[in-house]
């Protein structure tokens, strides 16, 4: 269509303006790491071990004594204390199986988890591997561990 102005000049005719797009929603943002969380906290322990404790000063390869002159020397030390390593761990499963880090288990006298509710468990190591880094332990399946 044409349109006549005054004067009696013709201009092509314009479009009657376009409606405005209604607005798109908001894009749903990412959960928050506490959202994201959630359902991951009754899976997450805390391992702690005791290692063996190693006597200061190991005997000679065939087992022999320290000479006497050095054995004085070394008379009264105090004896060695064990030493406590602590780590986090996550059950694998309801059987009770927690995977956690190799170095915390290694040298391990006992280990203890530390379940989501505060309850301390006594566990026992049921597989390890240095090379990975990854140790799973074992605790009494009816300790209420959800992974």
């Amino acid at each position: 269509s044409v349109a006549v102005a005054p004067g009696g000049a013709t201009a092509p005719a314009t479009a009657p303006p376009a409606r405005a797009a209604a607005p798109s929603p908001a894009p749903r943002l990412p959960p928050s790491y506490a959202e994201l969380l959630a359902p991951a906290l009754a899976a997450i322990v805390r391992v702690t071990a005791v290692d063996r404790a190693e006597p200061p000063i190991a005997p000679g390869p065939a087992g022999e004594k320290l000479p006497a002159g050095l054995r004085e020397f070394f008379e009264g030390l105090p004896s060695p204390r064990p030493r406590h390593q602590v780590a986090s761990g996550f059950a694998i499963d309801a059987a009770g199986h927690v995977a956690t880090a190799f170095y915390v288990v290694a040298k391990a006298a006992t280990v203890t988890v530390r379940l989501p509710d505060g309850r301390d468990v006594a566990a026992r190591i049921v597989g390890a591997d240095e090379e990975s880094g990854v140790a799973v332990l074992q605790v009494d399946a009816g300790a209420g561990l959800a992974p």
